[in-house]
Formats: C-alpha cells, structure tokens, sequence
C-alpha cells in the first residue's frame, strides 16, 4: 500500500482499473488497517479512501475523489472487437485491442526509453511488446 501510494500520490490524475479486483483488494486493506497498529495507519486509510469507493455493504461509505475509473465498464459499453469472441476478459480483450491497432503496435515496440515511459520494474531498454508478421508475438 505504501508503494502504491508512493507511485501514485505525486501527481491527481486518473487512475484506471479493470474490473472490480483493484478496489476489492484495496477495501481489504482498509479492514486490515482499522484492526493495525501500523504509525501510518490513517495516512494510509486516506489515500485509499481517496483513490477508491466502499463495498456496497460497508458501515463506513465513500467515494474518493480519484475513485478509479473501470475500464472494463467502458469496454462493455463502448468496444467491441470481433477477435474477443464476446468476451470481456483483459485477457481476450489486451489482445485483441494490440492486435488491431498499429498505432499501439508502433508505439510499445520500442525501448521505453524511446517512448518517455520509466518503470522500476522493467529496464530502460525494456520492450512491451514483440510483433511477428503484423501480429503481437508477445506482450509483458
């Protein structure tokens, strides 16, 4: 959560998910903190109260400011490839969108370096993404 909340506080953009996972996982931190003993404690419960909303069934409700956005709603609702075969999953759908645009094609087979993306978790020369024949081989 300290990580997270590293990375993520500097700057008041938008924060994507997919799915409910993310905030799921982060409602399950929030119950772990209110039982913590942790000096951060309510530092670090503001910060998801901020980036995230609570369970339909929680005593304490919220909505943060930076609530992330479901990227996966906005699939449903507005995009649809015919490779996905009707399914909603990011693993049909990541595929399926790298596949038919060459514009992200061009764009994650170059070294981040190249493209002004750091990580670090991946090396500078780091590639995302290895295409065969006008299709992606490889996606990391």
């Amino acid at each position: 959560m300290r990580a997270l909340k590293v990375a993520l506080e500097k700057e008041n953009g938008t924060i994507f998910k997919y799915s409910n996972h993310e905030n799921t996982i982060l409602n399950a931190i929030y119950a772990q903190l209110l039982d913590s003993d942790q000096d951060d404690k309510e530092e670090l419960i503001q910060f998801i109260h901020n980036i995230s909303h609570s369970k339909s069934d929680s005593v304490v409700k919220w909505r943060g400011a930076r609530d992330m956005i479901d990227l996966w709603d906005v699939e449903k609702r507005y995009y649809y490839n015919p490779s996905t075969k009707g399914s909603n999953s990011i693993k049909a759908v990541l595929p399926a969108s790298l596949n038919s645009s060459k514009f992200l094609q061009e764009k994650y087979s170059k070294p981040l370096n190249q493209i002004n993306v750091s990580s670090k978790n991946f090396s500078e020369n780091h590639v995302w993404l290895e295409i065969e024949n006008n299709i992606v081989k490889k996606s990391v």
